[in-house]
């Protein structure tokens, strides 16, 4: 007589049975395995949002812009995730966002899903006694995963270390692999201001859209962080973008 347990027996399960039974109860764990694991392949596709910036705190308003770029800066360290360069995404995403430039949670993931991205990260910036509030939301673009949120308040000049935090605790609740620690140097907000304000002239996001007129900045930041000026700028408008390429 087969040895399966005495239960399947008396009730003439075969064996056939008796096996699919166990393949089935223990798949779901091997597919969280693969899962996990599965970071080793492609990078994940990431669509970074502007910010909202409350309409009564118009001295904040290049945050919008400035809280992006240092997301995009932070995101270079990590091989598992890529973002979606900025001047493919941004005519669709001002689209996306209306009169209002806001997202909610579902609009933020069908604007990820309609650009080909797994996450997109968006936030909020509003002033908070002499200080900055920044919420930074990662909303997944599958209805079967979870937001992750990080939130914290620091002064403009400080806020670099802010945002590597966040993708260290994003790529910790994604379990892929973990972020270095931070350098001692991140910039902070307001050293990108300038870079922000001509991103948003770039695109119109807060103000009417005046492209092709950050040669200067384009030029500069191409000797500091090329890898960044390809994800902020197109480069069928800066040519020199594509010829060093």
């Amino acid at each position: 007589m087969l040895n399966c347990p005495k239960q399947l027996l008396c009730r003439g399960i075969p064996l056939f049975f008796f096996l699919v039974f166990l393949f089935l109860f223990f798949q779901p764990a091997c597919s969280r395995r693969v899962k996990v694991t599965s970071a080793a392949g492609s990078p994940v596709k990431v669509l970074i949002l502007p910010f909202e910036v409350p309409e009564a705190s118009k001295d904040l308003r290049w945050t919008a812009m400035a809280a992006p770029i240092l997301l995009a800066k932070e995101l270079e360290q990590t091989p598992d995730l890529t973002v979606i360069p900025l001047w493919q995404t941004m005519p669709t995403v001002i689209a996306s966002a209306g009169a209002t430039r806001s997202f909610n949670d579902e609009s933020a993931a069908s604007t990820a899903i309609w650009l080909g991205a797994k996450w997109s990260i968006m936030g909020s910036v509003s002033p908070a006694r002499h200080r900055v509030s920044i919420a930074i939301d990662f909303i997944p673009g599958a209805r079967n995963q979870f937001a992750f949120r990080h939130m914290k308040v620091r002064k403009l000049e400080s806020f670099g270390p802010g945002f590597h935090e966040a993708i260290k605790q994003f790529l910790r609740y994604l379990t892929f692999k973990p972020l270095g620690p931070a350098k001692g140097n991140e910039p902070g907000l307001n050293s990108v201001k300038d870079l922000a304000e001509a991103l948003d002239r770039e695109y119109g996001w807060t103000m009417e859209a005046d492209p092709g007129k950050a040669g200067d900045i384009v030029a500069r930041l191409m000797k500091s962080d090329e890898r960044l000026a390809r994800t902020l700028f197109n480069p069928g408008i800066y040519p020199a973008l594509a010829q060093n390429k």
